[in-house]
């Protein structure tokens, strides 16, 4: 097995393996939300064995709270949305499948971003199967987007057999703009995965495909756009960064990054994602540690929870940190290293 493929099964078996003691110690979660987690995996069993409830919520209710959770995603507000998660997804069950598949999608954002990769794939599965039941294209290929997130990287060639499934499936759909955003998303997936595959010309083929899609489109004037996917120039750019990353291109990290405005990132785990990135590729040198610094303040500033149970990032500060007792430690690093508990280096 080549090493840069072990060192990321490595990483995602390291994330599995945190407890949810220690995960809520982490992200600075209070034990409640253990039992909100748990309490989503219950109501994703019960939904995917077809049992449904009747609703708690009128159907104005229900979308209220589902815009409600939509506001919380774009912030990256996860505790508070692991709280309604159980409920919103069986009232959602019980109204019909596009609300499920809506729902579902949200779910494996928010287990994904805590760490639980298990019941992201799951939530996932759920919302892919709703979103076939509605018959409704655009959420047909959002909810196949998460779910090619949410597939272990040991799979990586089957996830790319699903995005390449899902993209010509949408093709004859795309005179809607919800599709279009939803098409150049799927490339910027695949372009991933084929870079987790190590088919470098197969991801920058992605990459091109998503770069005129998104210059078609433009940015959403909002700055979310469907589902809050985002999808426009500038998120095509943060992609980039995300696979150059994944290449071992840390100068082309840094490169990428200078053409890209962070603020005009308007999800809040984009942002986090643009300065982590950042932060790790100046700090792969060793020689820019405080440059890196800064970008890991900014990135865990934009997103503190899925910054802290991220265990990439957890490697760069231990390496800065080593690095670091050579000399003074500096105190903002200090900090840092305490919020993603790198206790025994402090």
């Amino acid at each position: 097995m080549d090493d840069h493929i072990g060192a990321r099964i490595g990483y995602w078996r390291r994330r599995r393996g945190l407890t949810q003691t220690v995960l809520a110690g982490l992200a600075g979660l209070s034990q409640p939300f253990i039992s909100y987690v748990e309490a989503v995996r219950v109501a994703l069993i019960e939904i995917d064995e077809g049992e449904r409830r009747n609703s708690t919520r009128t159907s104005e209710e229900l979308a209220a709270a589902v815009e409600r959770v939509s506001a919380l995603r774009a912030e990256s507000q996860y505790s508070p949305i692991s709280a309604v998660l159980p409920g919103l997804l069986l009232d959602a069950a019980a109204h019909g499948p596009r609300l499920l598949a809506q729902v579902g999608h949200s779910a494996s954002e928010c287990m994904s971003s805590l760490g639980y990769r298990d019941l992201a794939f799951f939530a996932a599965r759920v919302a892919v199967n709703a979103a076939s039941e509605a018959e409704d294209p655009a959420w047909i290929g959002s909810t196949r987007f998460v779910y090619t997130l949410a597939m272990p990287i040991e799979s990586a060639p089957t996830t790319s057999r699903v995005a390449d499934r899902a993209l010509a499936a949408l093709q004859s759909k795309a005179a809607d703009s919800r599709v279009r955003q939803v098409l150049g998303q799927l490339h910027l997936s695949a372009s991933l995965v084929c870079a987790v595959n190590e088919r470098p010309d197969d991801a920058e083929a992605h990459l091109t495909e998503a770069t005129r899609e998104g210059r078609s489109l433009g940015d959403p004037d909002d700055g979310l756009g469907f589902n809050l996917l985002a999808f426009g120039p500038t998120n095509v750019g943060l992609w980039r960064m995300t696979v150059a990353t994944e290449l071992g291109e840390h100068q082309r990290v840094i490169e990428l990054a200078r053409e890209i405005e962070p603020r005009r990132l308007k999800v809040a785990n984009r942002r986090q994602s643009y300065w982590m990135h950042l932060g790790r590729a100046l700090a792969h040198s060793g020689k820019t540690d405080r440059e890196a610094l800064v970008a890991l303040i900014n990135a865990e500033r934009a997103a503190p929870v899925p910054f802290a149970v991220n265990p990439l990032v957890r490697d760069s500060l231990v390496a800065m940190m080593h690095r670091a007792r050579r000399r003074a430690v500096p105190e903002d690093l200090r900090v840092l290293a305490r919020r993603v508990d790198i206790e025994a280096l402090v």
